[in-house]
């Protein structure tokens, strides 16, 4: 992940940074070059009793070294050495530049100092959890790292089922997640730098349902940073993303051919009901660029899919048809719709090419 981090000059002789703290940052107004914009305080982290600030980005956190060190074997290790006389400081306190997402240490700052309730209970959100995740294990706080990767892979599930109900929740009881797939390439991500392939299956799939022009970008945050798939998985997801549209094609063809229930009681109708279905579901996801606009349901709600989305059911189609086919051929409809689904579930690490 590329950040906006930097690191301030340091003059010859000691600095006293409090001259460049504001709670505001300074407009830039004329035509020259900006200057290098001044440090704010935080409005959440910024303790009167801390003893050391850190310098993220633009932001100033002064926080508690004893809270940093007992929780982090990175943190007591780098302000265990002694600082020089000339070490730029503010009000006395010493100050760590650090090359991170400001947002992401407010995060991990709100898990040391709200421990007790920030981990506790409620959903995490993913945003957030990947933070800690990321922080956590950069700087050694495995309590918080470990804590964190719980809870996504509560959103990564074994079953297809499980998966499901995540989509149909948007996540677990202990995470929201909205399967947003520009988040598949933060997990798979994640899932490299922890060493947890149970992630990565899942976290593949839905970087195939991007574009490509959204895959290989890649995905950005607000502050401009942005997360991107090694050269690796993106061969892994091109390849994958093939594979995908051609089985879903095949899936719409076994789901729908025209073959009626064997209790149907209204062959005619129903036989040129799967007629119907067919050629519809086929034009939905005749795609451009991957994504197909499915058109109108009945309360009006208009689904966009991904031409390489095998796990979504065929039977949005069927339900578009009320009463035009019967409930054996309902049925076996939807078992046909329901072995494809979890075939390709099982085939998923073999297609990701794990």
């Amino acid at each position: 992940m590329t950040s906006a981090g930097r690191k301030r000059p340091r003059s010859d002789s000691a600095t006293d940074a409090c001259s460049e703290l504001s709670d505001e940052p300074e407009p830039h107004t004329d035509n020259t070059e900006p200057a290098e914009q001044p440090l704010t305080r935080d409005d959440e982290f910024w303790i009167e009793d801390g003893n050391i600030v850190l310098g993220v980005e633009d932001i100033a956190f002064r926080v508690h070294k004893s809270t940093l060190s007992r929780n982090s074997g990175v943190f007591c290790d780098m302000l265990a050495v002694p600082q020089p006389k000339d070490a730029e400081t503010c009000e006395g306190v010493p100050i760590v530049h650090l090359s991170d997402r400001a947002d992401d240490v407010r995060e991990v700052l709100r898990a040391l100092y709200e421990c007790h309730t920030y981990l506790g209970t409620g959903r995490l959100p993913f945003l957030k959890a990947a933070a800690l995740i990321r922080l956590g294990h950069k700087y050694h706080m495995e309590r918080i790292r470990d804590a964190a990767l719980d809870r996504l892979k509560t959103c990564f599930p074994a079953q297809l089922l499980q998966w499901e109900a995540i989509i149909e929740n948007s996540g677990s009881n202990e995470m929201e997640f909205d399967a947003d797939p520009t988040y598949g390439i933060v997990v798979v991500n994640l899932a490299r730098l922890t060493d947890t392939p149970s992630l990565l299956p899942i976290g593949l799939y839905l970087c195939c349902l991007l574009d490509m022009d959204d895959l290989v970008d890649g995905c950005h945050y607000e502050d401009g940073s942005f997360d991107q798939l090694d050269s690796e998985d993106l061969k892994r997801c091109v390849a994958g993303k093939s594979h995908l549209m051609y089985l879903r094609g095949l899936s719409i063809y076994r789901v729908f051919r025209n073959s009626v229930s064997s209790n149907c009681f209204n062959k005619q109708t129903c036989s040129a009901t799967l007629e119907t279905l067919l050629p519809k579901a086929r034009k939905a996801y005749a795609a451009i660029n991957g994504t197909a606009v499915l058109e109108p349901a009945s309360n009006g709600a208009i689904m966009t899919l991904s031409a390489a989305d095998v796990l979504i059911s065929l039977m949005i189609h069927v339900n578009g048809t009320p009463g035009r086919i019967c409930i054996h051929c309902h049925e076996m409809l939807e078992q046909r719709d329901r072995g494809r689904r979890n075939v390709v579930w099982k085939e998923l690490p073999k297609l990701m090419q794990l």
